[in-house]
C-alpha cells in the first residue's frame, strides 16, 4: 500500500514536536564519528548514557528502539560468523528503556555490543583459522566469537550536589558443539554536576576462545586442530567536561586496553601469525571544545578536537597503527515545521596523519579490518589523510510522544544502504538507520 504526499503530511500533522534527544542517527547526522557510537562529549542526547551513566536521569521515562539486524559480518565471505559490527550502512538491532521512581532512575538496554570488541577479536583470531574463514568459496566460520546478546543494566540517583549513575554490562555465550566461548563484563560510573561531568568506565573481563579443526590452508594440512584465544585485561575509559560558559564546553578523555592473544598453530606458510602468546594494546586520548548556540527553533553546533589513537600487536615483526586527527565540525538542527526537524553537518580534518606498519604480521581478516579502521599500511611513514570532508544529514518525524528519526541521502537497494553519499536526496527511501524514541 502506497501513501501519497498529502497522506504523509496529514498524518504527520497529527503529531506534536518532541525534543530531539533521539538515537544514533541523530548524532551521526550531527558529525559523530566514533568507533563504538558511545555518545557525544558536548551535544545533549540520550545516547550519552553509554558514555556517562549519570545521564540516565535526563532521559528517564523513555523507550528507545534502533532498527537493524545482525550488523556487518566481519569476515564478509558468506560465513555465519558471530563476529559482527554495527555500521552506519548495516546497523545492529538494539533498544531499551529508562524509568524514574522519585529521585531514582533505572533501566535495561539490549544489544549494545562493542565494535572495538569485534575489532580486537578479529585481530586475535588464529592466522590459519582466519585464512580459512576468509576463503572466497567453501568458507567455514573459524573466527573468534564477538560479544553477543549484551545486557546493560542502569540505575542511579539524583542528589542536591550531583546526579550519579551506574551501568553494569554482561554478555556471555557458549557453543559446546564448536568448542567456543565468549564472555565480557564491564562497569560504567558517571557523575553529572551543574556545569561539569565526569566518568570512569571499566572493562572488567573480556575473553573469547575456541577450538577448530582446519581444512587444508597453506602449509597446514587438513585435520589440524587449532586453539586460539583473546584474553582481555583491565580496560579503562576516563573522561569529563566543564561548561566554561553557556553552551560552550571543554572536554577530555583517555581510553586504554591491553590483551593477550594465543594461537597454537601460528604461521600457515606466509609471514602472517605467530605461534604462542602475543601481547596487544591500544590507547586513545582526546581533548576538545564544543559549542551549542541556540536561536529560536534552531541550534548551531561547532566542535574542534585533537584525537590520537594507537594500537599494537607485539609479534616478532610488531604490527602497529597510529592515527592523529584534528577534525573541525559544523552542524545544525532546525525545527522546520511542527511535524519535521532537519539536521546536518560538515566535517573535515584541519590536520591529521596515519603511521601504520607491518600489517603483514596480522591474520588476513584482521589486516583487512585494520585497513578499514586505521587506513592502509604506510611502512612506518607518516601519511596525511586525503579527502576528509564528510557531510551527513538526517531528520526526525514526531507522532505525538513517538519520534521516528534517521539519516537521509544514502543510496542503495531496498532494505540496504550502501553508504554512497553521491549528492542524491533519496526521498524514495525516506530514512536509513531508523530509530524511534517513545516518551511515557
Amino acid at each position: 500500500m502506497k501513501m501519497n504526499t498529502k497522506g504523509w503530511v496529514s498524518l504527520l500533522l497529527l503529531g506534536s514536536m518532541v525534543p530531539a534527544n533521539a538515537t544514533i542517527a541523530r548524532l551521526q547526522a550531527l558529525g559523530m564519528d566514533e568507533t563504538d557510537n558511545e555518545g557525544s562529549y558536548y551535544i545533549e542526547d540520550n545516547r550519552n548514557i553509554f558514555l556517562n551513566a549519570g545521564n540516565i536521569h535526563k532521559y528517564a521515562d523513555s523507550l528507545v528502539m534502533e532498527w537493524g539486524d545482525e550488523g556487518n559480518n566481519v569476515p564478509a565471505a558468506g560465513t555465519a560468523s558471530q563476529l559482527a559490527t554495527d555500521e552506519i550502512t548495516n546497523p545492529k538491532a538494539k533498544g531499551g528503556f529508562l524509568k524514574s521512581h522519585g529521585d531514582w532512575t533505572y533501566g535495561l538496554y539490549l544489544g549494545n555490543e562493542s565494535n572495538t570488541s569485534a575489532l580486537l577479536r578479529a585481530l586475535a583470531t588464529g592466522a590459519a583459522a582466519a585464512a580459512q574463514t576468509g576463503a572466497t568459496s567453501g568458507a567455514t566460520n573459524n573466527m573468534l566469537d564477538g560479544s553477543d546478546n549484551q545486557l546493560d543494566i542502569f540505575f542511579g540517583k539524583k542528589s542536591s550536589m550531583f546526579d550519579w549513575g551506574v551501568n553494569l554490562v554482561y554478555t556471555k555465550d557458549d557453543n559446546d558443539t564448536g568448542s567456543q566461548e565468549d564472555h565480557g563484563y564491564a562497569a560504567r560510573l558517571g557523575l553529572i554536576g551543574d556545569r561539569w561531568d565526569g566518568f570512569l568506565n571499566l572493562s572488567l573481563a573480556s575473553n573469547s576462545k575456541r577450538t577448530d579443526t582446519l581444512g587444508t590452508v597453506g602449509t597446514v594440512t587438513a585435520g589440524t586442530q587449532i586453539n586460539h584465544e583473546f584474553d582481555g585485561k583491565l580496560g579503562i575509559h576516563l573522561g569529563g567536561g566543564y561548561e566554561i560558559q553557556k553552551g560552550m564546553k571543554v572536554y577530555a578523555m583517555a581510553k586504554k586496553f591491553d590483551w593477550d592473544q594465543k594461537d597454537s598453530v601460528g604461521s600457515y606458510g606466509s609471514t602472517q601469525g605467530q605461534q604462542g602468546t602475543v601481547e596487544g594494546g591500544f590507547l586513545t586520548y582526546a581533548v576538545g571544545l564544543g559549542r551549542v548556540h541556540e536561536f529560536g527553533d534552531s541550534k548551531l553546533f561547532t566542535n574542534i578536537e585533537y584525537r590520537s589513537t594507537s594500537i599494537e600487536v607485539k609479534f616478532n615483526n610488531r604490527a602497529e597503527a597510529e592515527n592523529v586527527e584534528v577534525p573541525l565540525t559544523f552542524g545544525y538542527e532546525v525545527k522546520a515545521t511542527e511535524w519535521l526537524t532537519l539536521r546536518g553537518s560538515v566535517r573535515q580534518h584541519l590536520y591529521g596523519y596515519r603511521k601504520n606498519n607491518n600489517y603483514s604480521s596480522l591474520n588476513v581478516i584482521g589486516s583487512n579490518f585494520a585497513n578499514q579502521v586505521f587506513g592502509a599500511d604506510t611502512n612506518n611513514k607518516k601519511v596525511t589523510f586525503d579527502n576528509t570532508t564528510d557531510v551527513n544529514a538526517g531528520m526526525s518525524l514526531p507522532f505525538g510522544r513517538l519520534v521516528i528519526d534517521g539519516l537521509v541521502g544514502f543510496s542503495g537497494n531496498d532494505g540496504v544502504s550502501d553508504g554512497d553519499e553521491a549528492g542524491v536526496f533519496a526521498a524514495d527511501r525516506l530514512l536509513t538507520r531508523v530509530g524511534a524514541t517513545y516518551s511515557f
